[in-house]
């Protein structure tokens, strides 16, 4: 989820356990990252496309042009120890967490 006002942009991300497909689900976890932890890049292979299009100057203004925001979550789970593995990607530093969840799996 993204939040955002006038000056600041922030992002947060929910871990939520739903043991049954049709039942309601729990919060396990939350992380909220603010405006000066993400990272401001160029999307995955557009870099390439540009510098094949534009050299020089111009290239150093479409690059510059296509910085942003682009913040992904991933999530894998080891079925067998119950443990997610949380990763966010985008942010100025690497983030992985682990997540017990052998307790919400039962």
């Amino acid at each position: 989820m993204r939040t955002s006002s006038d000056s600041d942009e922030s992002f947060k991300f929910f871990l939520v356990v739903r043991p049954r497909p049709t039942g309601p689900g729990r919060l396990v976890k939350r992380w909220s990252f603010s405006n000066e932890e993400l990272g401001r890049t160029i999307p995955p292979g557009l870099e390439e496309n540009l510098r094949a299009k534009y050299s020089g100057i111009e290239l150093e203004r479409a690059l510059e042009r296509s910085r942003g925001i682009y913040i992904n979550g991933y999530l894998t789970l080891d079925e067998r120890d119950k443990i997610a593995t949380v990763t966010i990607s985008g942010l100025a530093r690497p983030f992985e967490e682990r997540v017990d969840l052998s307790k919400e799996l039962r």
